[in-house]
């Protein structure tokens, strides 16, 4: 009965869970800094990424199983997501604006690219052999390589 006290619904209760992952995500992030190149602010963000959603691995796994493509679950999951898109989409941007991003980079795209990779590697754990670690510097290095001059 206190699920539907404080959220109105199972659905309300499992929009506030996203959006407190997206919520940490963004907090526990570093702050952008002017004194730090946009690319290691980026490496930082999806490192934060990373890290939250292989913590949340089981959460991750059963929203994107819930939520069919167009339904209430897959536009939690979109709104709950876009503060992190927007965060990527900004460092790409910056980036792009000091230099140190190719300019044919669409920053949406990265967004994009970055969070469908975290949300299939969570959600394919196990199912594609060993797998990567959390730690792992591997699917970072091959989400920015492409984006630096």
């Amino acid at each position: 009965q206190l699920i539907f006290y404080y959220f109105g619904s199972k659905a309300g209760l499992f929009e506030a869970v996203l959006h407190s992952l997206a919520e940490a995500i963004l907090t526990s992030a570093r702050a952008p800094n002017s004194e730090e190149a946009p690319l290691e602010q980026l490496r930082a963000t999806i490192a934060r990424i990373w890290k939250t959603f292989a913590a949340h691995a089981d959460l991750l796994r059963a929203a994107l199983l819930a939520c069919p493509e167009h339904g209430a679950g897959a536009e939690a999951l979109r709104d709950a997501l876009g503060p992190v898109a927007g965060r990527i989409d900004a460092l790409v941007s910056q980036g792009q604006g000091l230099g140190y991003v190719r300019d044919d980079v669409e920053p949406g795209a990265v967004a994009a690219q970055v969070l469908a990779t975290a949300l299939c590697y969570v959600s394919m754990r196990g199912v594609l052999g060993q797998p990567l670690t959390a730690d792992s510097d591997l699917p970072i290095d091959l989400l920015l390589r492409p984006l630096a001059w």
